[in-house]
C-alpha cells in the first residue's frame, strides 16, 4: 500500500489547463521531478534532456521539487541552462 493519498493526485484536465492558465505556462512542456536530491536520483540525467531540448528550441518549463545535498548543484545547472 502506498503511504501517500494518490486519488488526490489523479490527472484532472481542467485542473490542470486553470494551473497552466494561473502559471502563464498555457504553450509549455512542463518537465517535472519531485525527489531527493542526491546522486540515487539523477537529476543529471533531466538536466541532459533539457539541454538537449534546449538545443532543439523546444518551448518548455523546467520545475525541481525537494531538497538534498546536491540541491544547490542541480540549481546552478538549471540556470545555466535556462540562460543559455
Amino acid at each position: 500500500k502506498n503511504a501517500i493519498n494518490s486519488p488526490l493526485f489523479t490527472y484532472n484536465k481542467d485542473i490542470s489547463l486553470l494551473v497552466r492558465q494561473e502559471l502563464n505556462l498555457t504553450d509549455d512542456f512542463i518537465i517535472g521531478n519531485i525527489a531527493r536530491f542526491n546522486p540515487s536520483k539523477n537529476h543529471n540525467f533531466i538536466i541532459e534532456i533539457a539541454s538537449i531540448l534546449k538545443k532543439e528550441n523546444v518551448n518548455f518549463k523546467m520545475f525541481f521539487l525537494g531538497d538534498g545535498p546536491l540541491k544547490e548543484n542541480i540549481k546552478l545547472q538549471q540556470d545555466k541552462i535556462s540562460k543559455a
